[in-house]
């Protein structure tokens, strides 16, 4: 997680700057768009805050401003799968020491 910066004790922001005709369709949904949900939920979840602007800037548009409330659910869904995927990391990295394939000392 790497916010582009903090906003006093609550808050996150997360600045994108796309080219202009994906910068046009983030003002005509006017919503976070799919595809940065999990990026924006995850900091919310590392960093303890309750909201991030997503802000979509191009220079010779109006900027897009959306407020993104912290997702308890969905991050919890994350956080499901986050333990799963070091749970199953654990396991392969147990096979490959019983292997011997360890790291090098």
């Amino acid at each position: 997680c790497s916010p582009d910066g903090l906003v006093g004790d609550d808050g996150l922001i997360e600045i994108k700057c796309p080219s202009p005709g994906v910068h046009v369709s983030y003002l005509i949904d006017a919503k976070l768009p799919t595809a940065y949900i999990p990026q924006v939920q995850g900091c919310l979840w590392v960093t303890g805050r309750e909201w991030c602007d997503f802000i979509s800037y191009h220079p010779e548009m109006e900027p897009l401003i959306v407020r993104v409330c912290r997702d308890q659910s969905y991050i919890a869904k994350m956080a499901t799968l986050v333990e799963a995927f070091i749970a199953m990391m654990l396991e392969e990295r147990q096979i490959l020491l019983l292997r011997g394939l360890g790291p090098k000392q």
